[in-house]
């Protein structure tokens, strides 16, 4: 704090022995010197005296005995008129006044020490209390803008009234260390305390701060006229629900609870209608019927319409439905009248049928070709990753190119340059330390010598830390040299001449950044800038920030003592006193300037006091922390030479630092630059083998749950039908889809992300695990299981076939749609994702497909799995050799059964079954104790009051859910970055820089800019930089702290003649410096006898300089440097906040044109210490610059170093909703077309709606936050959750009979599959990612997968059955085909299937009662081509010679 010298002239008689009439001086002349040279007034009272012309002259000079004083104040207090004539009024009257006598009182003196007479020691002034508190409102508000701190903290040590501004005004130097202030003590009694006898107040009329004459901004002056007040703080949000007078359930939570409410009771209709469906369905047919017979008077109506309506009608054949309770009786033996079940799909899926069937055929045919096919084509595609990038930039991430973060972050660094490089460390005590203070926090206080000492050792050992660059010599400048790299210094360092203590704020980047250096090993000496040298070495010296001269800008509380311990121990020459903590924790900007020559404010260089001013005692009791704070040149010729020096810190400070620190029983945190991307390539790489592990677990979970045994299976039976092989085939498929859908995405020029190596191959397995069990146990349950192996192969392929390619097509234009989102990862996934699944579904009905039929093979060849070449010694599986002769269809095969010629999509083979294994355990739950549970009526409606339950308290939880991505998840558990993150949130007492840039600032006279931003007196009472403040005293709306520092009114204050030591000149027109600056510090006379102040009054008529005086003299105070004489100075406070170009005449970008190009006006952020403070405070500061550029039609944008991690919160629930919308929009309109049903479709979107709800009430419950790796993985919900719905929903449509036996069928036939597929197999691996060492994998993969692997379970195994068999769409039109037996039995001359399609083709319209065989083809002819006949007719001819008579029946 400035400390101003007192009146030297301020003398006055004890009141007993001098007059204290009117016209008489307490004190009058100079009668000699202190020791230190501070002149002394005599202690002898006289009668006034008049003043001379030239005495009435000085006077008018503002008291020349006080000039010196009095323009030290002046550069604080100068921006507000009537504060700065206030102060200078105030001590004219002091020593001045002709009644000095009259309100002052003489009450000890001393002997001077050169003259020996009698001087002033100790005086009293009496003043009016009113006199008081005018003076001190018409400054309390006024603020230094050079520091964004309030003058009062400079002029009056922070005084909080009159009282205590004249105390400190009045302090004797003698009672501070070091010496500075007053030469003799005055006292200001308070006017309650009396007043002696003779004497009366002073009291003398006052202009306020809001004085017309004398003006002040608003900022300086809030109360003035026409100055709006700030808004009060709001008051405490409410608890609970106002209107209904609850303390914890909002409203809305409520309003809910009637809705659940209201539905509850609603059940009892439910349950009632519900059992009576049952009854009806009961009394109507016992058990689930079969077959449906149809009049024979029907039968010639329908032939009527020919071959053509036949062909129409038809549909691939159906088996019974499977739910019955006398399942295992065989199929109609011994009868004359055989009915085949036929299903009429829709043209689409028909044509899909068809081609899946033939598919199947030549897979099974042909596998050695088709896998050979597929590799080539995924090794042409897998190719493309070699120009596959992956990105590691976050601001590549998450922030598109034309995104309104990104362009304020590129204007800015192109019109100011980058920011540097933080290098930080904090110091924090523990319980145990060693203090004379307990903070209020409970812990000691650290500002002890001892602490300060330990601090100056952490320091030498960081000052003699040498690091190597490797690899080809790198020029390392000399930091003294250069003066484009001192203006590039100058340009990347703060205007308050400090780094960004709250760089540690910052919330970690997304996990998604990679190291892209690398690691500089090695100590060794300072290189110097050697040619030719294969090693450079450097220090801190070498690569640290140095925006003033020689000296790096660290920002540690050992600058206040020049970074020296000699002047910490003996003080600085040439006083050599002694500076206490506590003297430099008040005169930071003063007399304890850094050793770079910026101020440092204790708030940046200590932490852990209280925020709360009435806890706050003062730092030396209260703080807990020291923070220091390294910043680095970020120029990109120091690139290397800074991560090098950066990677030597962190070992240091991980070793040796640490351990000085622990052995004071203090605790030590530190961060660098590049500490961030380190430990995120280090936790890319730490839970690999958990993820391995994972994948094992899936894959041999997988080889397991894929075989089928024998119930008492020998060695070799257990060897020849496990299908590890398979499994690990498969799994090679899902592996090949991840590889070639990244290479086509390399092709395409896109950019991965790490987030794509993690998520989709999980992903794909998903969904190819799902598919791979479908396909599988479709072939193993093939109606017709001595047929030939490829068309068993076509047949389940067309059978399940379908429902894969409906759920594969939601899915993929599910992830599609997350094209349209603007953040880049989350794009690049979702079209990745959308080709791997894509690619993936290629292969499965490809690739996998002649996989599966060649284990099919070895199975029924007795074949070892993995060993081929190896057959077992018993039996093949039927006795003989696959390519052999087929029994025909309807005789005897082992087992006794019989079974169906076709089936339906999902059909399964009658009869009982000896064989065991996971798939049939889960089949047999499904179909004898869930289905039969779950379809009771009792158990429907518990299942949907839970259901809703749970929907509805996820809608009260949604609005709850948090936004961000911690940064404590983000990084590994035991990375050195966690305790820094808690110490930083704990600790740091100040805020992340906030800049306010206004582009194109017209400087001329005509233009209104200047008026529109300034703050200084005649500035316009709603600019830029007022309403900027009138911001800052309402920080809980506007997230700012303080007000804007502007370069542009400190030019304004340096250039006023109020101040004349700022700006002056030489003679020849040349800059001169202030007093205390060399030249002029070396010979004071030549400077003061030569140098004149730029401006008089009569040269500034409207108080601002003109274009051509802006063009002279801007360039001049951006290189004027701070000092004691002018704290005004440009220098290395605003070398970064103007556009310099060294192309213009002044150096400032558009000087020439009477522009500047870009102003960068800084403030600071309250401090931030949540995810949510971060994102409010950047929405409130870009709604404050666009109010301020349309208010004042300036281009105005705001930026701060955080806002480019934090935009895509601003956005991301507008995200979410668009794709998760859009994707669900688009799986509406695939499952209408694929099932030409829109209530079934809808069903599927209700069932994923509340599946994505459920799951966004559950991260809230697991503490998972929405950012884009949590909507990553919701959308990937989204297609799993397809997944558990799309099979069900199909198997559904394709039963006959009533709802429940329908559901209850659909269950038995896919639900094991599902259950198999994609719940068990994914809570398997995800079961492996609790162990893992990262908190990320543990929160976002391990919680968030487990609780979609849950949730979709439910969804869609109980909630969707449950809605299906009450409210669920009809079935597919169903037909009968009936075949009279005719001939022998033999089957010999029964007529081809082609020549009944040819008959029935060729027949004309029947009369009534004719016997002719009139059949369109089956719809397997025309769904699944010509192979389908041949195999039909080989079924047909098995059951006895035929005339052909076949009617159709519905």
């Amino acid at each position: 704090m400035v400390l101003l010298a007192a009146p030297s002239t301020s003398a006055v008689s004890d009141s007993s022995e001098g007059s204290h009439e009117p016209g008489t001086c307490s004190m009058y002349g100079i009668c000699g010197h202190r020791k230190d040279g501070d002149v002394l007034n005599c202690a002898t009272p006289e009668p006034s005296q008049p003043l001379s012309p030239s005495g009435q002259q000085k006077l008018q000079a503002v008291c020349p005995q006080l000039a010196k004083e009095i323009q030290i104040a002046s550069i604080f207090l100068v921006g507000c008129p009537a504060c700065n004539h206030n102060f200078k009024h105030f001590f004219c009257l002091l020593t001045c006044s002709p009644d000095q006598a009259t309100f002052s009182n003489v009450t000890a003196t001393q002997q001077a020490s050169d003259t020996n007479a009698t001087a002033v020691a100790e005086v009293d002034y009496y003043v009016t209390s009113a006199f008081g508190r005018a003076f001190f409102d018409s400054c309390k508000d006024v603020v230094y803008p050079v520091l964004n701190q309030k003058a009062m903290t400079y002029v009056g040590g922070g005084a909080k009234n009159y009282q205590e501004w004249f105390e400190f005004l009045g302090e004797v130097k003698d009672k501070r260390e070091p010496p500075t202030g007053s030469p003799f003590q005055m006292n200001f009694p308070p006017e309650e305390a009396g007043v002696p006898e003779g004497l009366r107040l002073m009291n003398d009329s006052l202009p306020s701060c809001g004085d017309p004459a004398l003006a002040c901004s608003c900022g300086d002056c809030p109360a003035a006229p026409g100055c709006e007040p700030p808004p009060p703080p709001p008051p405490p949000a409410p608890g609970g629900c106002p209107a209904l007078h609850t303390s914890s359930l909002s409203c809305t939570d409520i309003s809910l609870l009637a809705v659940y409410a209201g539905l509850l009771a609603l059940l009892p209709l439910f349950l009632r209608s519900t059992v009576s469906q049952l009854r009806y369905s009961r009394g109507e047919v016992d058990g689930y019927e079969w077959l449906h017979s149809a009049p024979s008077a029907a039968l010639p109506e329908l032939r009527g319409e020919g071959a053509d309506a036949l062909r129409r009608a038809a549909s691939l054949p159906v088996r019974p439905p499977s739910w019955n309770k006398d399942r295992s009786r065989p199929a109609l033996e011994h009868v004359e009248d055989v009915e085949e079940e036929f299903i009429e799909y829709s043209a689409a899926e028909q044509a899909m049928r068809r081609w899946l069937y033939q598919q199947g055929l030549l897979c099974a045919r042909r596998p050695v070709l088709v896998l050979t096919l597929c590799l080539l084509c995924v090794g042409a595609c897998a190719l493309g990753m070699v120009r596959l990038r992956v990105m590691t930039d976050p601001q590549e991430l998450w922030v598109g190119r034309g995104s309104q973060a990104a362009q304020e972050k590129a204007d800015y660094e192109a019109s100011f340059g980058p920011f540097y490089r933080i290098t930080q460390l904090i110091l924090t005590t523990t319980p145990k330390s060693d203090s004379s203070y307990i903070t209020p926090s409970g812990l000691p206080s650290i500002v002890t010598d001892a602490n300060l000492r330990l601090l100056f050792d952490m320091q030498d050992q960081i000052d003699g830390l040498t690091a190597v660059i490797e690899g080809p010599p790198v020029e390392v400048e000399d930091s003294s040299s250069g003066a484009e790299n001192l203006e590039h210094n100058r340009r990347s360092f703060r205007s308050d001449g400090s780094a960004s203590s709250a760089a540690g704020q910052l919330a970690a980047p997304s996990k998604q950044r990679t190291d892209h250096s690398q690691s500089h090993r090695g100590a060794a000496s300072k290189q110097g800038g050697r040619e030719g040298a294969e090693e450079a070495e450097v220090q801190l010296g070498d690569v640290c920030l140095k925006p003033m001269g020689d000296s790096c800008a660290t920002q540690s509380v050992l600058q206040y003592w020049k970074m020296s311990r000699d002047v910490y121990d003996k003080g600085e020459p040439p006083l050599y006193a002694h500076l206490t903590p506590d003297f430099c924790f008040s005169h930071w900007s003063t007399q304890c300037r850094a050793a770079f020559g910026a101020p440092i404010d204790p708030h940046l260089v200590l932490g852990g006091f209280p925020t709360d001013s009435s806890q706050f005692r003062n730092y030396t009791a209260d703080a807990t922390a020291f923070v220091v704070t390294f910043p680095l040149d970020s120029h990109p010729d120091k690139r290397e030479a800074a991560l090098a020096w950066e990677f030597a810190f962190v070992e240091l400070a991980s070793t040796r630092l640490t351990s000085m620190a622990a052995a004071a029983n203090l605790t030590l945190s530190f961060s660098t630059e590049r500490s961030v991307e380190d430990e995120l390539q280090r936790e890319s790489t730490a839970d690999i083998s958990t993820v391995l592990l994972s994948y094992l677990a899936m894959l041999l979970y997988i080889a397991v749950a894929l075989g089928t045994f024998p119930r008492r299976p020998t060695w070799q039976e257990c060897l020849v039908h496990s299908r590890a092989g398979l499994g690990l085939g498969g799994v090679l498929v899902v592996a090949a889809s991840v590889a070639g859908a990244l290479g086509l995405c390399g092709w395409l020029g896109m950019k991965a992300t790490l987030i794509i190596m993690e998520v989709i191959p999980f992903l794909v397995l998903a969904v190819g695990v799902d598919n791979m069990f479908i396909l599988a146990h479709a072939l193993a349950d093939s109606p017709e299981p001595r047929a030939p192996l490829p068309h068993r192969v076509g047949l389940a392929l067309a059978a399940v076939g379908p429902s894969i390619t409906l759920a594969a097509s939601c899915e993929v234009v599910a992830f599609a749609m997350g094209a349209m989102t603007s953040m880049p990862a989350l794009r690049n996934f979702s079209v990745c994702a959308a080709v791997a699944v894509a690619l993936d579904y290629v292969l499965q009905v490809t690739a996998f497909t002649a996989l599966l039929a060649l284990d099919t093979y070895r199975v029924e060849s007795g074949r070892y799995d993995c060993l081929p070449w190896r057959r077992s010694t018993q039996q093949p599986l039927y006795g003989s050799e696959y390519d052999e002769e087929l029994l025909p269809a309807g005789e005897e095969v082992e087992g006794g059964e019989e079974v169906v010629a076709l089936g339906p999509g999902f059909a399964m083979r009658r009869g009982s079954d000896e064989r065991v294994g996971v798939w049939r355990a889960l089949r047999w739950y499904m179909s004898e104790v869930h289905a039969p549970l779950l379809l009771r009526p009792l158990s429907k409606a518990v299942v949907l009051a839970v259901f809703v339950g749970m929907f509805l308290l996820s809608c009260a939880l949604v609005p709850r859910l948090e936004r961000g991505l911690d940064q404590s998840v983000a990084l590994p558990r035991d990375s050195y970055l966690q305790p820094y993150y808690h110490d930083v949130m704990s600790s740091l007492r100040v805020g992340p820089p906030a800049m306010l840039v206004v582009r194109g600032l017209n400087l001329s006279e005509a233009a209104p800019d200047v008026e529109e931003v300034c703050s200084v007196a005649g500035c316009r009472q709603d600019s830029l930089l007022n309403q900027v403040s009138q911001a800052s005293r309402a920080p809980w709306s506007s997230w700012l702290a303080t007000p804007a520092a502007s370069w542009l009114d400190d030019f304004l204050t340096w250039v006023s003649p109020e101040i004349p030591q700022c700006c002056r000149q030489f003679a020849n027109g040349t800059r001169c410096p202030p007093p205390d600056q060399p030249p002029c510090s070396l010979d004071p006379l030549a400077c003061q006898q030569e140098c004149a102040a730029c401006f008089t009054g009569e040269d500034l008529p409207g108080g601002h300089p003109s274009l051509e005086q802006f063009q002279a003299r801007l360039p001049w105070f951006l290189a004027s440097k701070p000092s004691q004489a002018c704290a005004k100075g440009g220098a290395g406070a605003y070398s970064d906040a103007i556009q310099m170009d060294s192309a213009d005449p002044g150096g400032v970008a558009g000087l020439r044109l009477g522009l500047v190009n870009a102003s960068a006006f800084r403030t600071n952020y309250v401090v931030l210490s949540k995810q949510s403070d971060f994102i409010d405070a950047m929405q409130a500061m870009r709604d404050l610059a666009s109010r301020l550029g349309d208010q004042l039609g300036l281009d105005v944008y705001s930026y701060s170093i955080f806002h480019i991690f934090f935009e895509q919160y601003l956005t991301i629930v507008g995200e979410a909703l668009v794709l998760l919308g859009s994707a669900a929009v688009a799986v509406f309109l695939i499952c209408l077309a694929a099932t030409g049903s829109p209530w079934a479709a809808s069903m599927i979107l209700l069932v994923l709606g509340m599946l994505l709800v459920d799951l966004l009430g559950a991260m809230y419950l697991w503490g998972i936050q929405l950012n884009a790796v949590s909507l990553v993985n919701l959308v990937m919900g989204l297609g799993i959750g397809v997944e558990f719905c799309a099979h069900i929903i199909h198997a559904f449509m394709e039963e006959e009979g009533s709802p429940d036996a329908r559901a209850a069928a659909a269950l038995g036939d896919v639900g094991a599959a599902v259950l198999s597929g994609i719940t068990l197999t994914k809570f398997v691996g995800v079961s492996v990612l609790a162990f893992a060492h990262t908190r990320i994998f543990e929160v976002y993969y391990f919680r968030m997968y487990m609780a979609l692997v849950v949730l979709g379970a439910a969804h869609g195994l109980i909630l969707l059955p449950v809605l299906l068999s009450s409210f669920g769409p009809d079935a597919f039109d169903h037909w009968q085909l009936r075949k009279q037996r005719r001939g022998t039995s033999e089957g010999r001359g029964q007529p081809r299937l082609e020549e009944l399609v040819d008959q029935a083709a060729r027949s004309p319209r029947g009369a009534p009662g004719q016997q002719q065989g009139g059949l369109q083809a089956p719809p397997q002819q025309q769904q699944l081509g010509d192979g389908w006949a041949i195999g039909q007719q080989q079924g047909i001819a098995g059951q006895g010679a035929s005339s052909g008579a076949v009617e159709l029946e519905s």
